[in-house]
């Protein structure tokens, strides 16, 4: 078939008004191309130079399709932060999303992220203003939001939506919502892997010390052969130290690392919130500053009683302690 014929030109458009009053109609740079028709792709209608004031001047290729090039308060595509996955049959640099009306609206997303308030895991973040510009109300059933950084201005920022004929229904803080988490039985059993850790502690220094109850008479036995065999009671303490140093070191090591990971493999598991959050917690990576401080607390309470106790058993050795096996 043979392709329509294409008609070039330049139109003029001036002397428009509005109730006797002239319209700015602005420069080239006021106007966007207009949207690329399948039909007729080398089609195209964009503002050209000399426009100004009320005299708008526009380069025109039609072969007989129809065109519309935009006013450029709203991008061609509205720039948002895109949460989740790209929605079905789009790209990051274009896809489609519900505006305020409820009509699909293009957008590029130019960044992503795995969620946004609100929204959670599926949504994207526009400036209103630019929105507000396609038209359309908030439903009935949608609600908005101001956020403040700083919480001294909150009652200045309620008083300006009031005095705007703004209802302000509920307002929240940082700091009360904190504390209902806190006070959650989520966050109640979160706390108590504070205790457990304590606990813990407390009984590897206990078996430390029971062990060394119960097994001392053959460690004195074999330090006092040493010290028959002209070891300086210097050298065994320092033996001593070595030996309860290199157990609680390994130990503590041992345990860290089995701590890390059962973290990982448990904290997906394990409810954070007694409802469900609209964002869910996506950072359950180790907090290695917390991690490394427990790890030294652990190691330097451990070696602590591990000094002790080989320090009490290097007490105990005298020469006399030899006949007691003989």
């Amino acid at each position: 078939t043979a392709a329509s014929p294409q008609a070039t030109g330049q139109v003029s458009l001036s002397g428009l008004a509005l109730d006797g009053t002239a319209l700015d109609l602005g420069d080239a740079d006021r106007w966007q191309q207009s949207t690329k028709v399948d039909a007729a792709p080398d089609d195209v209608m964009r503002p050209a130079q000399g426009s100004s004031g009320d005299h708008l001047v526009v380069d025109v290729a039609n072969s007989g399709v129809v065109l519309a090039m935009p006013y450029a308060d709203v991008p061609a595509r509205l720039p948002a932060v895109l949460a989740g996955p790209v929605p079905p049959g789009g790209t990051a640099a274009t896809f489609t999303a519900y505006g305020l009306s409820g009509l699909p609206t293009t957008m590029a997303a130019v960044q992503q992220v795995p969620a946004l308030p609100l929204v959670g895991a599926r949504g994207a973040l526009v400036n209103f203003e630019t929105m507000s510009r396609l038209g359309g109300q908030v439903p009935d059933t949608g609600s908005l939001e101001v956020w403040v950084a700083s919480p001294s201005a909150a009652e200045r920022v309620r008083q300006g939506l009031r005095d705007d004929g703004i209802n302000v229904l509920t307002t929240r803080s940082y700091a009360e919502t904190k504390s209902g988490y806190d006070q959650s039985a989520s966050g109640w059993g979160l706390q108590l892997a504070l205790v457990t850790g304590l606990v813990a502690l407390l009984l590897a220094a206990l078996v430390m010390v029971v062990v060394a109850a119960t097994g001392w008479r053959s460690t004195v036995h074999d330090y006092a052969a040493l010290r028959m065999a002209g070891v300086s009671t210097a050298a065994l303490r320092a033996a001593a130290r070595r030996e309860q140093l290199v157990v609680v070191g390994v130990g503590v090591l041992a345990g860290t690392v089995c701590g890390l990971l059962g973290a990982h493999l448990a904290m997906p598991l394990v409810p954070l919130f007694s409802t469900p959050a609209a964002v869910p917690a996506l950072d359950l990576s180790p907090a290695w500053g917390a991690s490394l401080v427990t790890a030294a607390m652990a190691l330097l309470l451990l070696g602590l009683v591990g000094l002790a106790v080989g320090r009490a058993v290097v007490g105990r050795v005298t020469l006399s302690r030899v006949r007691e096996h003989l």
